[in-house]
């Protein structure tokens, strides 16, 4: 019914690894490259919707394949999320962090299930924020609400992260989210891409600007021992 539906299923976290990254990068381009999909509808398996790269793939005192992982692979996803021709839709079943938490807003339409958080606790692993979170929070809340945010490393419930202007509802049961999903889907591919494009046609070079930024600054960040001492937690 002109819907692609993509499940993040790596318990317990639905944590990624760069194999679960690069296969959700090729289901996405899967779904871009069907002429007949409107719709790419995203959402996990089990208590949490995904808490976003997982440390324990990656070693800390090779900074250069994190920094290439960011810039060859997380970013991309995001470029893809924000710049897609589809209508993209998540439902996050679970609280969310990091990748996972970007992943969901980068995202068109997004809403979280009722008892879930955004975790901003980039900072808390010695990061900067990444996968678009520069470009993409303060758009949607505020510079300075943004930064807050951050520097605080709030944990945001569903409920609050509506009246943020985060994201679109909350849903008790996934049926409330898959009926919009629906709808959507009943225009054609066609009206939703110059949809889109008469809404976000300037945003795609704005975001591609701010992720090399990210890229840059994110390479220093993960020389600082403050990395090291992060991933231990």
């Amino acid at each position: 019914n002109r819907i692609a539906s993509i499940t993040l299923d790596r318990p317990p976290a639905n944590l990624f690894d760069e194999d679960t990254a690069n296969d959700f990068r090729q289901c996405l381009d899967n779904a871009e490259q069907d002429t007949s999909i409107g719709v790419i509808y995203i959402t996990g398996k089990g208590k949490l919707f995904s808490g976003g790269l997982d440390l324990k793939s990656v070693d800390p005192t090779n900074p250069d394949y994190v920094s290439e992982l960011q810039c060859n692979t997380f970013n991309p996803i995001v470029n893809q999320l924000y710049n897609s021709r589809k209508a993209v839709v998540c439902a996050m079943n679970g609280s969310a962090a990091g990748a996972g938490l970007m992943f969901g807003l980068a995202s068109d339409l997004t809403y979280m299930k009722e008892g879930t958080r955004l975790a901003f606790t980039f900072a808390d692993r010695g990061l900067v924020p990444a996968c678009g979170a520069t470009y993409i929070i303060p758009k949607l809340v505020g510079e300075k609400r943004a930064l807050e945010m951050i520097l605080m490393r709030e944990k945001i419930s569903a409920e609050q992260a509506v009246k943020e202007g985060l994201i679109n509802g909350v849903y008790q049961d996934e049926s409330e989210v898959l009926e919009r999903v629906t709808r959507i889907a009943e225009l054609s591919p066609e009206v939703i891409v110059l949809t889109k494009r008469a809404m976000k046609e300037r945003n795609d070079a704005e975001l591609l600007m701010r992720l090399r930024i990210e890229e840059r600054i994110q390479d220093q960040a993960l020389r600082l021992p403050s990395f090291q001492d992060g991933v231990k937690k």
